[in-house]
Order: structure tokens, then C-alpha cells, then sequence
């Protein structure tokens, strides 16, 4: 049990040995457990009992079907007494039954004890429109709104609101349909310990009434899939788990932005480089956080065989601004089979690339976008095999044009291809 809710108690995952590269002073092995619990709230708001005020006082309605509220005037903003222990965690609600009058109530995800810096959602019953926005809020009562969205309320409705941690998004759901969803960076507001309460503020937008009510309240941590390839390039020397295929690579320590994984040599050289283990699934996703250094290709390689002589992947270009498929024949022996012309953002910006091998089709997404940057049906085009992922650089006199400072891929089920 955690504090006076019903909570799930944390399960501890297996330990595992973790190599250790250039980290520190102490070489060898390092054994350690890895505790990550994962958490269930409850409350069908008879009481609020188990609820820290911050503003005002929240209240119930009672009766065979109690609803919290707000008080009769102002608002009430509170919190759960019971903290989350993931950042990757979820809150849903339902509509009260019954009369409901015009106003808005706001659920609230990732928040301090003080109610200054988190996410939610606000439900706003309108004289003519209902919508719901994601918050960011910075205090109890303010907030900024985001991907606004009309909506028909009704009584037992429910929403629910996430913070889908790995990718920075928060999304929004009506009745299980997401209907609404938001990118922030990852260091936008605080995570962490100390920044995981969930919360409800009532009654904050009035017009005749405080708005609607909520039935019942329940918060959970999301289990995230655990990464066959979890690369966070931290190291001094890069990780031994990398096998060059041709030429080699390098960690370069930069004075403003973080390390990054690249070719030891540029002049117009190549490099290319594959992770030792095979992905456990045909379909993969492949995150990659990317920094930019002027010319040269970086290619993302999400489906090889061992020697890197039948993929496929993605490459970004440099001066040329182009983000393309490419089948390869060789490590740097390759074929453009589309290509989107774009710039890419602004430096530490996250790709994902995801290959689908029930449809013969691989898909770049910038950012938390569910919008592929570029897309292509590889049906005929591309018939590998190999269950490796890989890294290419193609260098030009000075630079390598792009490096990766995080490098993860994960197993895919078909069912949930980009894990949402």
C-alpha cells in the first residue's frame, strides 16, 4: 500500500549486469536491481479524504452516486495524497450522471505538491459548445490551452489524460478515442520524483454553474516496453555493443550540447556500424535523437543482415535538407527510393522510424507527430531478411552532417507499431 489509496505495490524488475565503458574509475562488472514500481489509484469520491487541498476546498455531492465539486463560489484545486511513480503515468475520469450546468473542471498529470508547473486536460461545458484542451498550467488557476477541441458531453463520459513520456506528447482521450494530443519538450516542466501528483481543480471557468463534475477519479503508471537497443551515448568510448562494418565511430564531447556517436574520421569518408543483437520481432521502431554538424549523410538502419548488404533505412542529408528512404547492397552502397525534401528542426530533435513488415512499408515521424515526415511502400523493392539495426555516416571534408546523442529500438508487435 502506498499512503491510505488502493495502490498496486511496486514490482521489482530482474537485475541485470550492466558493462561498464569508459563511465568511471571502477572497470569490470557492475551488478545492480532495478526497482520501478508501477501504481493504481481509486476514488469514487464518497469522501475526499484522501485529497490535499491547495486552493479553496473540494467538496463531495454524496448520495447513492457522490461527485466531487467545487465549492459554491470560487474554485477548489487539490491533489491526490498518493504520488505516481513513473512520469509515464495516466488519469481518467468520468462524467457525473445528472444534471450538469455550464462551466469548467480540469483534471491535472505531473504536477508539484504546489500545483505551479504540470499537464491535464480542462472539460468546459459551454452555453453552446462543449470542449476540451490540454493545460499546461503554472499555477492552480492559470493555464495555457493547447489543441483545443469541440466535443458533445454527456453524463458518464470518460476522459482521460497521459503523459506519454516517451514521447514527450500529452494526449487526450473521449471514451477510449484519442481526440486530442500535444508535444513538449522534455525538460518543458519538472519530472521526476517530487513531480508526479495528480490532482482535479473544480469549478475554475464559471458561467452559471461550476461546471461538470467528476463520478470518480483513476490514476496508473504506464508500463513502457523495455528497448532491445537503449543507447544513451554517455559514455567516453562508444558502446562496445556497436560492430563496425566498415571503418569506425567515435563518442565527440561538445562544450554546449551533449555527446554524440559519429564517424573517427571524416575527408570524405564512410562509416558504418550495426548493434550486435538482432531485434526479437521482423517490425521495429527506432528512436533516434539527432544533432546537426554542417555536411555530409547520417543514415538510420532499421532492418540488415549481418554484413550490412541488404537494408533498408532512412538518411538525412546535409546541405541538401533531404530526409530519404534508401535500400542499401553494401554498408555505403545505396539506393534513394523517396525522398521529402525538408530542413530539419532546430538541433535535438527526435526521429522515429518505424518499419512495418506486415505491409512492406517504413515510415520517418518528426518530432511527436503522427503525420509521416516520408513514407514508402517497399512491396517488391525491398524483400531482407536480417533483423539488425545499424548507423551510416558519409563524411565531407570537415564535418559527418548528422549525429545521433540517443539511440534506442525497440521490438514492435504489429498490433501497436507506435506504441501508443
Amino acid at each position: 500500500m502506498i499512503g491510505d489509496a488502493d495502490t498496486l505495490a511496486p514490482r521489482p524488475n530482474v537485475p541485470t549486469k550492466s558493462s561498464r565503458y569508459a563511465k568511471g574509475v571502477n572497470p569490470g562488472l557492475n551488478v545492480s536491481l532495478d526497482v520501478k514500481g508501477l501504481s493504481y489509484v481509486y476514488d469514487d469520491f464518497d469522501d475526499v479524504d484522501d485529497w490535499i487541498n491547495v486552493h479553496g476546498a473540494l467538496g463531495v455531492s454524496g448520495g447513492a452516486s457522490s461527485d466531487v465539486r467545487g465549492p459554491s463560489l470560487g474554485y477548489a484545486a487539490g491533489y491526490h495524497k498518493t504520488q505516481m511513480l513513473t512520469d509515464n503515468h495516466r488519469v481518467k475520469v468520468t462524467i457525473q450522471d445528472g444534471i450538469m450546468l455550464y462551466g469548467e473542471s480540469r483534471v491535472v498529470i505531473c504536477s508539484d505538491d504546489r500545483m505551479t508547473r504540470y499537464y491535464g486536460m480542462a472539460i468546459d461545458r459551454g452555453l453552446l459548445i462543449s470542449q476540451v484542451s490540454i493545460i499546461r498550467g503554472t499555477s492552480s488557476i492559470s493555464v495555457d490551452k493547447y489543441e483545443t477541441t469541440t466535443i458533445s458531453l454527456s453524463a458518464a463520459d470518460e476522459f482521460e489524460v497521459w503523459y506519454d513520456r516517451i514521447n514527450s506528447t500529452v494526449r487526450v482521450y473521449q471514451n477510449d478515442s484519442e481526440i486530442a494530443s500535444k508535444f513538449f519538450e522534455p525538460n518543458d516542466i519538472p519530472h521526476g520524483p517530487g513531480n508526479r501528483y495528480v490532482g482535479v481543480v473544480m469549478g475554475t471557468n464559471w458561467l452559471i454553474d461550476i461546471g461538470p463534475n467528476f463520478d470518480d477519479f483513476e490514476a496508473f503508471d504506464v508500463a513502457e516496453p523495455a528497448p532491445v537497443v537503449n543507447d544513451p551515448i554517455d559514455a567516453l568510448t562508444p558502446n562496445p555493443s556497436w560492430v563496425e562494418v566498415l571503418n569506425g565511430v567515435q563518442v565527440n564531447r561538445h562544450l554546449l550540447q551533449p555527446q554524440t556517436l559519429g564517424p573517427d574520421n571524416v575527408l570524405y569518408s564512410s562509416s558504418a556500424v550495426r548493434w550486435d543483437t538482432p531485434m526479437g520481432t521482423d517490425s521495429v521502431k527506432v528512436v533516434v535523437t539527432v544533432f546537426r554538424f554542417f555536411a555530409g549523410t547520417y543514415t538510420i538502419v532499421v532492418r540488415s543482415n549481418a554484413d550490412m548488404t541488404n537494408w533498408i533505412g532512412i538518411e538525412f542529408e546535409y546541405p541538401a535538407h533531404t530526409v530519404k528512404v534508401v535500400t542499401g547492397t553494401g554498408p555505403t552502397t545505396v539506393t534513394a527510393r523517396a525522398v521529402e525534401t525538408r530542413v530539419l528542426a532546430t538541433t535535438g530533435q527526435q526521429f522515429t522510424v518505424v518499419w512495418d513488415e506486415d505491409e512492406d512499408w517504413i515510415y520517418c515521424y518528426r518530432g511527436a507527430s503522427r503525420t509521416p515526415l516520408v513514407e514508402w511502400d517497399a512491396s517488391g523493392n525491398f524483400t531482407g531478411s536480417g533483423r539488425y539495426v545499424g548507423q551510416v555516416w558519409s563524411t565531407s571534408l570537415l564535418t559527418s552532417g548528422v549525429e545521433p546523442s540517443a539511440f534506442t529500438a525497440y521490438d514492435v508487435d504489429n498490433d501497436r507499431l507506435y506504441g501508443s
